[in-house]
């Protein structure tokens, strides 16, 4: 959420800049992810006032304007067309500065003479100011504005972009910030409406209109106002800039003040026109048939059966809680309007939302839980905003529907408990003084035990727990004594665990950087890897009430979310990448059942010393990655084997398989181009992904220091002809089955291919090392055991055509 700091101010008033809130609403629980500064390009302006215009008595394109500034009169020449009597104007007085003071080309206004006549001053435009790219004559100010008032301020200010979870739907408000930071500082809050004498007036006035409530748990308060003869007035410039730096887009002046008190105080508004209810009935309720509707963002949805939804005489006018229909949309020439003001179930929201696949600033208020108790505050709020704007309409009818009371929560809290659950001692007069802060009613059942009346505003607070965290956020001066657990730590000693804190262990000190990403992808990223470590075609898991398409589906394998990281590296010119990430991925086994694996992921990208200057143009291959993984393998006392391998989303003939006592564990190779086009990259990327799980059942202990062998080995050489479909992870695999007592370690040495030796065949020499711990081999019984392994190779590659 976007909260302008100069809006906050209406309700906060003590005088905090932007770090201070920050830093109070971090303490609040809510982290700040930006802070933006908006500052003019120009100082010392100020709103001027035309009294007079004559024509310049030597130009006939400029006029002589008598300008005041609220204390003086200045006289100024001007040339631009639409200046006359009575304008509010963009004054700038001599010794302002139009353009920033580091800008060359800003400069200073100074007394001039125009064709013979003096001008102390100047009256600008809004490209001059550097408010808009270009603009035709002088700046036309608000009615509401005064003479001598600062431009400068209106146009400074700081915004904050604040990170929410999903329970601090009481926060997505201006006045819900306030009131935290009330609770953090003790300053009261100002409330933008405490007097609702002029709806009260008019709690009888229906004018033939009802509203039909069919649940009441779907709708347990509605309420609304119906406004007819609308006329005059538009959005002010200060409501146009506030609502612009929250995000918002201007519609009209009854769209603009529904948004502008919906970010006020968190209630959302919706405006019909009543057109489209001319048997002046609303009724609220569940579509009974399924119906294709055009909202007012211009997209066609399809509305199922079962939605939420407003309806009038000639069908669905709003989903409710989302989004409303065109049909009733309200425009600028709108007559008559009902203004609506309702509580609707948050789950019925979130249902209706993800089910015609569009989303709202009110459904995100909605599906978070709003203030059943604002609705009428809203509408008194709407209708103050429209006599500041000197908007003039005439109340036809007042509804206000209670279908279901929304009771204030009374919850238990135990002292003792507080003290237990936070290791620190707090005091029944320090609980009473954070629920004074809160402005929530308590009450002592016993010296122990209080009753906290909690408003229905906060859908987070439900349980002695939830208070318990309240406490905490508003006493954090309070340090924990550090101390021994009671009793010891088993978690650690599980063997997933173990291997799971080893492999990370190992990949940071090799270098990589520990990626995190969500659990959550779309359908169109799982399809991409459904053929990986473990995952096969169709066995992904989708969410039930998913938030949005994007994070619908529960993550196969971690490829998909590390490659969207990689993608916003690349995109800020950052291509080379050394990563892991070690994640919960989940699928469906063979009957059908949910399962998870732990997994872990390499990624590597761009160069492989980015900060060498000899081998800055070098970039990774799949020798480099292969050297991660079995570094990783050798840490965790693993010596995997690696086979061909035919995974859809890598490159054909770029990738292996890693296979543990003949258990495929992992894959690893180049990622497939068509993958990387399908991600918007354009390195190439090797990725690498093992079953910690598969790993888990074959680790062994951890590395142990031993003294230096103090005998001497020897070497033998195997140079044979084979197969070119022969790989080294199946000689490998031939060699360790029929291993000698006194084989220390062999490697490849060298592949030669030639005509010679025929087409589909190959050399492949293999160095064979000997040595014993305990003395010295002579040559014979060497000799003797490398001819008896080399005889059970050849046996077994021959039987396998394979010679």
């Amino acid at each position: 959420m976007r909260l302008s700091l100069s809006w906050l101010r209406h309700y906060f008033t003590e005088d905090l800049d932007s770090k201070q809130v920050a830093h109070l609403l971090q303490d609040s629980g809510i982290e700040t992810d930006a802070i933006e500064q908006i500052r003019p390009k120009f100082s010392g302006v100020i709103v001027g006032k035309v009294l007079s215009v004559e024509k310049h008595p030597q130009a006939d394109k400029l006029v002589v304007a008598k300008v005041s500034d609220g204390k003086k009169h200045h006289q100024v020449v001007c040339g631009a067309s639409n200046c006359k009597p009575d304008l509010l104007v963009a004054f700038a007085p001599i010794g302002s500065r139009i353009g920033s003071i580091d800008d060359p080309k800003s400069m200073v206004i100074k007394q001039a003479q125009l064709r013979g006549v003096d001008s102390f001053g100047m009256l600008a435009a809004a490209d001059e100011l550097g408010l808009e790219e270009k603009s035709s004559g002088i700046m036309e100010l608000d009615p509401s504005l005064v003479p001598g008032d600062s431009l400068d301020a209106l146009f400074t200010d700081d915004v904050l972009e604040l990170s929410l979870t999903p329970d601090l739907g009481h926060a997505l408000s201006v006045l819900g910030i306030a009131r935290l930071l009330s609770a953090r500082t003790g300053t009261p809050v100002k409330m933008p409406i405490n007097s609702f004498e002029a709806l009260e007036e008019l709690a009888s006035l229906k004018d033939g209109w009802q509203v039909q409530v069919e649940d009441k748990d779907l709708c347990p308060r509605y309420s609304a106002l119906v406004l007819s003869n609308v006329s005059g007035g538009k959005t002010a410039l200060w409501m146009q800039l506030l609502l612009q730096r929250c995000g918002f887009r201007l519609i009209n002046a009854l769209v603009d003040c529904s948004n502008f008190v919906m970010m006020s105080i968190g209630q959302p508004l919706h405006c019909f026109d009543t057109k489209a209810f001319p048997s002046q009935t609303i009724r609220v309720g569940y579509s009974g048939t399924s119906h294709d509707v055009q909202l007012i963002d211009g997209q066609t949805v399809t509305v199922p059966v079962g939605t939420a939804t407003i309806s009038g005489a000639f069908g669905i006018e709003a989903v409710a809680g989302v989004m409303g229909a065109q049909s009733s949309a309200v425009t600028e020439l709108t007559n008559s309007c009902v203004v609506e003001s309702a509580y609707f179930s948050p789950q019925a929201v979130r249902r209706a939302k993800v089910a015609i696949g569009a989303s709202s600033e009110s459904s995100r208020r909605f599906e978070r839980g709003s203030d059943p108790d604002a609705t009428i505050m809203g509408l008194a709020l709407y209708l103050n905003l429209l006599q500041k704007l000197d908007i003039k309409v005439s109340i036809n009818a007042l509804l206000d529907i209670h279908s279901k009371k929304m009771d204030v929560k009374d919850i238990p809290c135990r002292l003792a408990r507080v003290v237990s659950v936070l290791g620190v001692p707090i005091s029944a007069q320090e609980m009473e003084w954070v629920w004074n802060r809160h402005n929530f009613p308590l009450r002592w059942v016993s010296q122990e035990v209080c009753m906290v009346s909690v408003p229905p505003r906060r859908h987070d607070l439900n349980e002695e727990i939830d208070l318990v965290e309240e406490v905490w956020k508003l006493l954090p001066q309070k340090t924990v004594n550090a101390s021994r657990p009671l009793k010891p730590d088993t978690h650690a000693n599980h063997p997933l665990y173990t291997i799971e804190a080893r492999a990370r262990k190992a990949l940071i000190q090799a270098g990589l950087q520990e990626w995190i990403n969500c659990s959550l992808i779309s359908p169109q990223a799982a399809s991409s890897v459904t053929d990986g470590v473990i995952l096969k075609a169709k066995n992904s898991i989708s969410v039930e009430h998913p938030m949005s398409i994007e994070q619908s589906v529960l993550r196969p394998s971690l490829l998909p979310g590390m490659l969207e990281s990689y993608r916003r590296n690349q995109n800020v010119k950052e291509r080379d990448c050394q990563a892991f990430e070690v994640g919960i991925v989940h699928m469906r086994d063979e009957s059908g059942k949910p399962t998870e694996r732990l997994l872990l992921a390499i990624l590597l990208a761009g160069s492989r010393a980015p900060y060498q200057f000899d081998q800055s143009d070098i970039d990774v291959d799949f020798l480099d990655l292969k050297a991660v993984v079995e570094e990783v393998s050798r840490l965790l006392s693993i010596s995997p084997l690696l086979d061909s391998s035919e995974v859809s989303h890598l490159h054909p003939g770029r990738q292996a398989a890693l296979y543990v006592h003949g258990a495929r564990a992992g894959v690893l190779g180049e990622v497939h181009p068509l993958l990387l086009k399908q991600f918007d990259i354009k390195e190439r990327v090797l990725f690498a992904e093992i079953d910690l799980q598969d790993y888990m059942q074959q680790h062994g202990p951890s590395n142990m220091y031993q003294s230096l062998n103090q005998f001497p080995g020897m070497e033998r050489d195997w140079t044979g002809t084979v197969n070119d479909k022969l790989t080294y992870g199946r000689l490998e695999q031939l060699i360790r089955q029929d291993e000698p007592e006194f084989l220390e370690h062999f490697r490849l040495q060298s592949i030669f291919r030639s005509e010679r030796i025929g087409q589909d065949k190959k050399n492949m020499t293999i160095r064979f090392y000997f040595r014993s711990p305990e003395r010295t081999l002579n040559q014979e019984e060497v000799d003797a055991s490398f001819q008896q392994l080399i005889q059970s190779i050849s046996a077994q590659l021959s039987q396998e055509h394979l010679l």
